[in-house]
């Protein structure tokens, strides 16, 4: 069974970043069909969330399947401050955290990621109710 999560979405539009933070619901692993209408679901709600927002020209930077580190990512913020993201080496993957500097962002990170690492002053945080 795979738990419920929560999947991060980064794009930017102009100068300003824009994270959308979809929950995935729990499904099956051994039910294929269950897996692709989670899929569907996913994209339903990032749908919905780009139209909402005006988002359809932003630009997608990558998808963060896992738990940033740092405050601001699980709560009722909007605005998170001091944001890092750095690609994964698959196409279309990033890292999402929280630090001061990049050498502390670079600190919580594991895996096959590239630097240098982007820092985001401001990030407005948008979610489904």
């Amino acid at each position: 069974m795979a738990a419920e999560t929560d999947i991060f979405f980064l794009y930017k539009q102009g100068t300003e970043y824009y994270i959308l933070r979809i929950t995935k619901p729990s499904f099956s692993n051994s039910n294929e069909a269950e897996y692709d209408r989670v899929v569907e679901i996913l994209e339903e709600k990032k749908q919905e969330l780009v139209e909402k927002h005006h988002l359809q020209d932003a630009t997608f930077i990558g998808e963060y399947q896992g738990l940033p580190e740092g405050d601001g990512f699980y709560g009722n913020d909007t605005r998170i401050h001091n944001v890092w993201y750095a690609n994964h080496e698959k196409k279309g993957f990033i890292i999402l955290g929280k630090a001061t500097t990049e050498n502390e962002f670079w600190q919580s990170v594991k895996g096959k990621y590239q630097k240098p690492a982007i820092f985001i002053k401001n990030v407005q945080l948008l979610t489904l109710p």
